[in-house]
């Protein structure tokens, strides 16, 4: 790395990390990423373990922007552990964000749909949060400790073709055998490259503020499926929807409301059949040459 100031990611090996990190690198930044896993470690990631006392984080170098990915995301693990969840997701992140500003690092912080209930489409920015699940509940108190130099970004289902649950129906499908996805949980799908570029984007305008990022309208997982089906070329009758069982109550609604973004960027919601599309082509095997 050059002495040039770097871009901070937390969590660089997750999902959104990892794409804002590939964004980052392909304009020519440096990237600094951190995590708690000792091959990352090696491999050059600053180690930070946002459950640790902020006393034993290292220091920072000078930084010209950061974006917080890291979390414990699964509703299931939050609800299991929620003092356990909430000092990451709450006290650690927090924490790291007012440090970031006092240092006068434009920052994004990621937040989620799930601040709100999910029984009304199209929740407004301005709404007051009323979230019905532990890491709901966890995101909504973060947000309200961020600095108020810090952007915030919710965010609905983020989707890549990298995902373990597309790849796994992907292979299943290809292969005869059944999928069977969810029929009461719903997704808005945004990309992974596309939000990777807002965050980008809010930090380069050193936005502060909320921020909304989501597709266009909702989805059950069927029918996520059953556009991998049809790109696929295989059975429709190997989707075998099933309820999910998750312990928490399934919610019709998790896309929101972009008017902000459209009228400062003309970011348009992009249409969930086009995103699921994109990625089934992604999926799909690519035929054999023959040399």
């Amino acid at each position: 790395m050059t002495d040039t100031p770097a871009i901070l990611v937390v969590g660089g090996d997750s999902l959104v990390g990892g794409a804002v990190a590939a964004v980052l690198r392909a304009r020519g930044d440096q990237v600094l990423e951190t995590s708690r896993r000792a091959d990352r470690i090696a491999g050059g990631a600053l180690p930070l373990d946002l459950a640790a006392d902020p006393a034993s984080w290292p220091a920072l170098p000078p930084l010209k922007g950061a974006v917080l990915c890291a979390a414990i995301a699964r509703l299931q693990d939050c609800e299991r552990e929620p003092v356990g969840s909430r000092r990451v997701n709450v006290e650690g992140v927090a924490a790291l964000a007012r440090r970031l500003a006092v240092a006068g690092v434009p920052t994004v912080f990621l937040s989620t749909d799930k601040v709100y209930d999910g029984f009304r489409p199209q929740r407004r920015r301005e709404e007051p949060t009323c979230p019905t699940t532990e890491y709901g509940r966890q995101k909504a108190a973060a947000e309200a400790a961020m600095p108020t130099e810090a952007a915030i970004l919710r965010l609905s289902k983020v989707v890549s073709p990298t995902l373990a649950l597309f790849v796994g129906w992907s292979r299943d499908l290809s292969a005869g055998r059944p999928i069977e996805p969810f029929s009461d949980l719903m997704m808005a799908p945004v990309p992974a490259e596309l939000t990777a570029q807002v965050i980008v984007r809010l930090i380069d305008e050193r936005r502060a503020g909320l921020f909304h990022l989501t597709g266009a309208r909702d989805v059950n997982y069927v029918e996520a499926a059953r556009v991998l089906v049809d790109i696929l070329n295989c059975d429709p009758a190997l989707v075998r929807p099933r309820a999910a069982n998750v312990g928490v109550l399934p919610v019709p609604y998790t896309a929101l409301d972009m008017s902000l973004e459209r009228s400062l960027w003309g970011l348009v919601p992009p249409e969930p059949d086009t995103v699921l599309s994109h990625l089934a082509l992604a999926l799909a095997p690519r035929p054999q040459r023959l040399d």
